[in-house]
């Protein structure tokens, strides 16, 4: 994950619902297929990368993250399920060093925050031994598209606009050209696919959503202003569904490709 905002390890816990589910149907993805060693890259409050150890008890499990609070909430985890092959690490997904050493990466929810995947990708092939895995899944292209509208129609608000007169959208959402991406970089593809998600949440979870993920946005601003654009952005999404709830459509890119 980016080191560039505050992240709340315990408050993305509570309103993770979305990227947890889609996590742990990946861990299925990985599988218990391994004694050796995993990287969880982008871990955040560590919950999967405790799994992947439970499901793996005679491997061994490394999840690094650039958050300090996430990886405090992390270690709170760990304690408290006593799942001893666990380590947590502060680091970034770009600056990982290792060499023919992993057998397996695991990422979740977590690469759409790298912008640059080439370099990215290098890193994972060097990292993993002949015949290692990467398993990811992450944001891929029209990822909250309806909302993201919401919040560029207040971007522009006269109040707003001054503070984003620079702004540089903070995530990297691929298509179809991340087979050729991957392929590239001379892993084989074993699977790729793009699939949809709506959620269904109540106003407090659209707020706990955006508050653990919008700092991008609300982080640009003046603290007197940040509050104020936050309720904005909040009310003109809810407006927009005209009275038939809160529905978030999340885009999603699953990649499952070896080192040969």
């Amino acid at each position: 994950m980016t080191e560039s905002f505050k992240w709340d390890g315990a408050d993305y816990q509570q309103f993770s619902r979305y990227q947890t589910e889609q996590g742990r149907e990946l861990v299925k993805l990985l599988g218990a297929a391994t004694s050796g060693k995993i990287l969880d890259v982008g871990c955040g409050n560590g919950l999967l990368t405790l799994e992947i150890g439970n499901k793996n008890p005679d491997g061994f499990v490394i999840g690094i993250d650039s958050s300090e609070d996430m990886l405090r909430k992390a270690e709170e985890n760990k304690k408290l399920h006593g799942i001893a092959n666990v380590a947590f690490q502060t680091k970034s997904a770009l600056s990982i060093d290792y060499k023919n050493e992993l057998d397996a990466i695991f990422s979740n929810s977590a690469l759409h925050w790298v912008n640059d995947h080439k370099e990215l990708l290098k890193k994972f092939y060097t990292a993993l031994k002949p015949g290692g895995r990467i398993v990811s899944g992450f944001a891929s292209k029209g990822n909250v598209g309806l909302f993201l509208e919401a919040l560029r129609d207040v971007m522009l608000d006269e109040e707003f606009s001054p503070y984003f007169m620079d702004f540089n959208f903070s995530w990297y959402f691929p298509g179809e050209e991340y087979m050729d991406l991957i392929e590239s970089t001379s892993f084989k593809v074993n699977n790729l696919e793009f699939i949809t998600v709506e959620m269904r949440m109540t106003e407090d979870e659209l707020r706990g959503w955006f508050r653990t993920v919008g700092m991008p946005y609300y982080g640009y601003l003046p603290e007197m202003y940040s509050l104020k654009f936050f309720d904005k952005v909040i009310g003109k999404y809810i407006e927009s569904m005209q009275g038939k709830g809160i529905i978030l459509t999340f885009k999603r890119i699953v990649v499952e490709a070896a080192r040969e």
